[in-house]
C-alpha cells in the first residue's frame, strides 16, 4: 500500500477477505476472526487512510452483526471516516454456509470529497450479475470498487466481465484480487477504463497496478453515454413473468 502511494496513488483497493485470506477449507475459522465494530483489520484502514491522507476500498472482511457474518466491504475517506459500507450480496459455493447475503447496493456519495463522483460497491462473484452494475449506474455510479478472490483457473472470465461490466456501463472498474504462492488464485489486479481498456494490470504475483483516471472526462454530460438510449420497458426484469 506504501508502494502504491509512493508511485503516485491516493486512491486504494484492496482484495476479498485480505486480512484473513480466501481458503475454503478454513472457513470454519472465520467466526474466531470476524470483526464487530472496531476490530483490528478496520482500525487499520482508518488509521491508515488519515496517515496517509488516502481514499481506501477496504477490500472486504469478515463482520459480525447480529449472530451473522458477512463478507464485507468498507469505503474510507482520507480522514479515517466510513463512507461506506457493503455485505456481498451474491455468495458462491461454500460461502452460503457461513456468510449471509447483503440485501442492498452501496453507493458512495460525498460531495465535500467526492464532488460529482458517486462509487458503486461490489465484491468478487458480483461481477457475474450485471443487473448489480446497471442498477448502481442508473443511480448514478461511475466508478466502481471490486475487490475479488477469483481462480486462476477462470482468469480469462475475470479480465473479460471486468472490462464487460466497465465498457457496458461506461464506468471506471477498479479491481483488486489475491494470490498465492501456489497459483490456485489469479492475482491481475486491474485498473479498467469507461471505455473497457485495461489500464494496468498486476501479473499473477503480490503487487500493485496504479492508474491516472480524468474525472472530468467521466463525468462530462456531453461525452457518449450509451444508457441514455436504454428502452426501459424491455431492459425492466419482473421475475414474476419468467
Amino acid at each position: 500500500m506504501e508502494d502504491a502511494i509512493s508511485a503516485g496513488a491516493d486512491f486504494l483497493v484492496l482484495p476479498e477477505l485480505w486480512n484473513t485470506g480466501y481458503d475454503t477449507e478454513h472457513f470454519s475459522d472465520l467466526p474466531g476472526l470476524a470483526e464487530e465494530g472496531k476490530g483490528p483489520g478496520l482500525s487499520f484502514l482508518k488509521e491508515f487512510s488519515k496517515r496517509h491522507k488516502v481514499f481506501i476500498g477496504g477490500g472486504s472482511m469478515v463482520e459480525a452483526r447480529h449472530g451473522n457474518l458477512y463478507n464485507t466491504s468498507f469505503f474510507i475517506a482520507p480522514d479515517g471516516e466510513i463512507l461506506g459500507k457493503y455485505r456481498k450480496t451474491h455468495l458462491f459455493g461454500q460461502e452460503k454456509e457461513y456468510f449471509s447475503p447483503g440485501e442492498e447496493w452501496m453507493i458512495v456519495e460525498d460531495e465535500e470529497r467526492l464532488g460529482n463522483l458517486r462509487v458503486g460497491m461490489a465484491v468478487c462473484y458480483d461481477l457475474r450479475f450485471p443487473e448489480l452494475f446497471r442498477n448502481m449506474v442508473l443511480r448514478g455510479a461511475r466508478l466502481f470498487t471490486l475487490p475479488v478472490a477469483w481462480p486462476s483457473i477462470r482468469e480469462s472470465e475475470y479480465i473479460l466481465l471486468a472490462r464487460a461490466r466497465a465498457s457496458e456501463n461506461r464506468s471506471i472498474l477498479v479491481s483488486a484480487n489475491l494470490s498465492n504462492p501456489q497459483k490456485t488464485l489469479a492475482g491481475k489486479s486491474l485498473v479498467v477504463s469507461q471505455f473497457g481498456e485495461v489500464l494496468d494490470c498486476c501479473t499473477e504475483a503480490e503487487g500493485y497496478a496504479v492508474a491516472s483516471i480524468d474525472l472530468t472526462e467521466l463525468l462530462d454530460p456531453k461525452k457518449f453515454f450509451p444508457l441514455n438510449d436504454r428502452r426501459q420497458f424491455l431492459d425492466e426484469i419482473d421475475n414474476n413473468l419468467l
